[in-house]
């Protein structure tokens, strides 16, 4: 993958970000539909939090972590003495599939297989901007209908089953025309704080192995040996502007962490943000 290729223009003011917000939505409706991700420091990869968790360690240690994470939130989960309204029941989360559980398991911060991606850029430019003051961050894209480049012997129904049997295992065969693990788009178990946040995941059979390397293939798949186009990449938001972009979006857009957080830990991020910015301008 050639980082310098897929990275389009700084984004260093709300004015920045505005313009390729605009360019980027409208790709949405004329290609899409887009996925927009925001990562607080510049990674140059778009690896899931289990793969970050055991980076170098035995592929097999990150499928016990996997199981046994799954096993214990099921476990533990049932003990729990209250749940948000929007939360399904303790026999619900026996009774859902892996895919859901994770997915409960990734918004509530335990490492996971799955990554995060939003339906709306301004959310994703928050989760860039919303921590990691001095360091830049990344604003990441892709048109998701990269992964319906599947031949009919293995359908997208298919790759989604296969991504679900891997879970806690060992990755299946190679995509017989990708050449590389499986990638999908899943729907993730729905909940207050997913519906806010536009939320999308996507998935691979293998654990550990970065969404960038796996989604560049696919953009070269669809554009041959030309430039990826517009299909798929990411901007560099500079981290002396993160205050500023985050101001934009609460006072402009209604993106903040009370309103993608609807919960008590969205109220005390959202008051923690606001002190720290009384805070700056008094000092």
């Amino acid at each position: 993958m050639n980082l310098t290729e897929i990275t389009r223009a700084e984004i260093a003011s709300p004015s920045d970000l505005m313009t390729w917000a605009e360019h980027l939505e409208r790709l949405n409706i004329e290609q899409g539909p887009m996925l927009f991700r925001g990562q607080a420091e510049t990674y140059a990869n778009l690896q899931p939090t289990l793969a970050r968790a055991t980076q170098g360690g035995a592929y097999d240690v990150a499928a016990l972590l996997e199981r046994r994470l799954i096993t214990n939130f099921r476990t533990h989960y049932r003990d729990l003495k209250t749940l948000p309204a929007d939360m399904p029941s303790a026999d619900d989360v026996g009774a859902r599939s892996d895919v859901d559980v994770l997915s409960l398991m990734q918004h509530y911060e335990v490492p996971s297989r799955l990554l995060d991606w939003s339906a709306s850029v301004w959310v994703a430019a928050y989760f860039a901007c919303a921590s990691s003051a001095s360091k830049d961050a990344e604003l990441w894209f892709v048109d998701s209908s990269l992964l319906d480049l599947t031949p009919d012997e293995l359908p997208a129904s298919a790759v989604r089953e296969r991504i679900a049997a891997s879970i806690g295992g060992r990755p299946a065969e190679y995509h017989p025309r990708w050449g590389m693990p499986l990638l999908a788009v899943v729907e993730p178990a729905s909940n207050a704080r997913l519906a806010a946040q536009h939320g999308r995941l996507t998935a691979s059979d293998n654990a550990t192995v970065d969404h960038a390397q796996l989604l560049w293939r696919l953009a070269t798949l669809r554009h041959g040996n030309e430039r990826t186009g517009q299909s798929f990449g990411r901007h560099i938001i500079r981290a002396s502007r993160k205050r500023d972009i985050l101001r934009f979006l609460s006072e402009e857009k209604g993106v903040s962490a009370k309103s993608l957080f609807p919960d008590i830990v969205g109220l005390g991020r959202f008051l923690r943000w606001e002190f720290e910015a009384l805070r700056t301008e008094l000092y």
